[in-house]
């Protein structure tokens, strides 16, 4: 649905409906190094046993941290379901003969918006307006078998100016599962400001602020009375300035210097746990339209931790690294060969402090009928 010309348009998808929801299982499967998702942290319980909550999803593509995949599995236990699905995205927007006006109405033009909202739901609540409404969600609701949630708000100031322009984003992503052990929740929640400006003929210059949470909380545990032993809420803070060169079309450099603090902040935490980081990056990207695309980069890391870099926790906090100076760089090719025919070759290097450098390789061909 479009209003004023268009500047207003929404968009609205609803659905109900009853099922059977499948109880699922699952295990952690050895592939070849590189072809995985997951890796074995190691026997964080001390009791002598691959347990499946000491399988922890790789953060980098690292090959040694992509050693296992998880598998689901099915069972004979099904439950009824109520599944509702909600769709909805709009679009704000000022008349364009507001930009002409020369009062207030013009700088109100420089403002627009986009919100979506996507809720995927399954409940076995026998209450009707818990079945229909996608909203009724609490960690603690025994009755909610999966739900998914996506919300997510940009702000957008002067977004069509080539010379200055800002974004403030609201997200949050939610997701429960049933398994057969219990629930797996995951939630994500951030707030980011970017700022850019084109500071010279050649150059941009970009400035990003952001404040994320990053939660997981499962109700099983291999550790008796420990039910914070996967189980973890990190605030993490990050600022972000950069600058471009770009001389012409094909060719463009960048350099990034990061600055990000993470912190547990889980109610029930057996230890603390924090990790500072500041890392220092420059990326070269060349490209011929229709051809191919060239990109390398390259990163130095120094990170400071506090905390048992082992655990669940201090493995999130540092994705990889290593207390000390880390260095990472890849180089990435994507060439194309004929019309439907795309060749893609890919190398990353590591070297985490303390540690042999890592070398990883990938090739991936891809045809498009």
């Amino acid at each position: 649905m479009g209003l004023l010309q268009n500047q207003i348009r929404s968009e609205l998808s609803y659905s109900v409906q009853t099922g059977r929801e499948l109880r699922r299982d699952f295990s952690f499967v050895a592939v070849p190094a590189g072809q995985g998702t997951h890796y074995y942290a190691g026997d964080l319980n001390g009791n002598g046993v691959q347990d499946k909550d000491e399988f922890l999803e790789a953060q980098t593509p690292d090959a040694q941290f992509r050693t296992y995949i998880k598998v689901f599995l099915p069972t004979a236990d099904y439950l009824t379901a109520y599944q509702n699905r909600l769709s909805y995205r709009l679009s704000l927007a000022a008349p364009r003969g507001w930009r002409e006006t020369g009062d207030w109405r013009a700088a109100l033009a420089r403002l627009s918006s986009i919100t979506s909202v996507t809720v995927d739901r399954r409940t076995t609540s026998p209450a009707l307006l818990t079945r229909l409404s996608p909203f009724s969600f609490t960690k603690d609701d025994d009755q909610l078998l999966a739900f998914n949630q996506l919300l997510r708000n940009t702000l957008y100031f002067n977004r069509a100016n080539p010379v200055f322009g800002m974004e403030l984003t609201v997200q949050q992503t939610q997701q429960k599962t049933l398994l057969a052990q219990g629930f797996d929740l995951r939630n994500l929640a951030g707030q980011s400001l970017l700022l850019r400006r084109t500071l010279a003929q050649s150059f941009t210059g970009r400035f990003i602020v952001s404040h994320d949470v990053r939660e997981a909380q499962a109700s099983y545990s291999q550790v008796p009375g420990s039910p914070s032993y996967r189980n973890y809420r990190l605030l993490i803070y990050t600022a972000q300035p950069e600058i471009s060169y770009q001389p012409s079309p094909a060719l463009r450099l960048t350099g990034t210097l990061l600055h990000s603090t993470k912190r547990n902040a889980w109610p029930e935490r057996a230890a603390e746990a924090s990790g500072t980081f500041t890392d220092l990056g420059l990326e070269t990207r060349l490209s011929q339209v229709g051809k191919r695309t060239l990109t390398a980069s390259t990163h130095a890391t120094r990170v400071e931790f506090a905390g048992e870099a082992n655990s669940v926790v201090g493995l999130e906090i540092l994705q990889a690294l290593r207390p000390g100076a880390n260095y990472t760089w890849n180089l990435n090719l994507e060439q194309r060969l004929a019309n439907g025919l795309n060749i893609n070759l890919a190398y990353d290097g590591r070297k985490a402090s303390g540690l042999n450098v890592v070398h990883t390789g990938r090739m991936q061909v891809a045809v498009l009928f």
